[in-house]
């Protein structure tokens, strides 16, 4: 069943949906473009602090002006309900762009250009001073190839900010994020997060996008993943027989090293090794 937010919104069908949210698609009858709405679930929202946190989103994304971010149209609370609504992208999200190249991976010319995009996106957020106690830069923190999309005329945008975090904020007391794309400073609530926890996310994204392979088998038990995060490093591309994937793998290596004093110290670092790369 549709959400009912009056004659404006005309849904069409459901996008997606999580534990804390149902995403559709509609044409707003205003402007005659169509959006993407998300409502907060009815659950998710009894839990304390998940209607402040979406509230939090809401800000961001008005703060977040970017061509490679999501833009925000609206924000509605009807009946005790919570909605985004949101750009509509129509392309592909990361995950499912890859399969149409063979072997399910970018060519490296694709990957390369694509990975600038996110990166200068992310690399905005970070330097993004928003009027919330703690956000005088906003950390993404749920970097990976579902939130991330490739539409239809190439522009790349990121997507979901649901779990972001400001730059000093305190942190969470509960592990959030996507296990198999998060950094090993994530699993330690008590250690604090910063610009290149999310540089860690986009090296293992890029290795995704460019192999086709995620950082670590799917089938495992969360505590293999666990040590696996903490002590294992991913593993080298296939096939390194060029100087510009000799480049790669070493990015690849420093984005994703355990001790973030060994990465690149921001998008910025990682966005100058990248355009070496041409």
């Amino acid at each position: 069943m549709f959400p009912d937010l009056g004659p404006r919104y005309h849904f069409i069908h459901k996008i997606d949906e999580g534990g804390a949210g149902t995403v559709w698609k509609a044409l707003d009858a205003h402007t005659g473009h169509m959006v993407a709405v998300k409502k907060l679930k009815t659950s998710a929202a009894a839990i304390d602090g998940i209607i402040n946190k979406f509230k939090i989103e809401a800000n961001i994304y008005l703060m977040l002006n970017h061509k490679n971010i999501v833009r925000l149209k609206n924000f509605i609370i009807l009946k005790g309900a919570y909605y985004l609504i949101m750009e509509y992208i129509d392309g592909t999200p990361i995950d499912k762009y890859v399969v149409k190249f063979p072997n399910n991976r970018m060519p490296i010319e694709v990957g390369i250009a694509i990975m600038k995009e996110i990166v200068k996106g992310v690399g905005y957020g970070h330097e993004r001073n928003i009027p919330i106690k703690g956000y005088d830069g906003v950390l993404h923190l749920d970097i990976k190839p579902s939130n991330v999309m490739v539409s239809n005329n190439g522009t790349v945008k990121i997507i979901d900010y649901g779990i972001s975090q400001g730059t000093s904020e305190q942190r969470s007391e509960k592990i959030m994020g996507t296990l198999m794309f998060m950094a090993p400073e994530q699993l330690d609530v008590t250690t604090e997060l910063d610009n290149r926890t999310d540089v860690y996310a986009l090296g293992l994204l890029f290795y995704y996008m460019l192999t086709g392979l995620y950082p670590h088998p799917k089938d495992i038990s969360n505590d293999e993943m666990f040590r696996r995060i903490n002590n294992s490093l991913i593993n080298k591309m296939p096939n390194i027989k060029t100087g510009t994937a000799l480049k790669i793998q070493s990015i690849l290596e420093k984005s994703t090293e355990k001790s973030p004093i060994d990465r690149y110290q921001d998008c910025n670092e990682l966005l100058t090794a990248l355009n070496e790369l041409n």
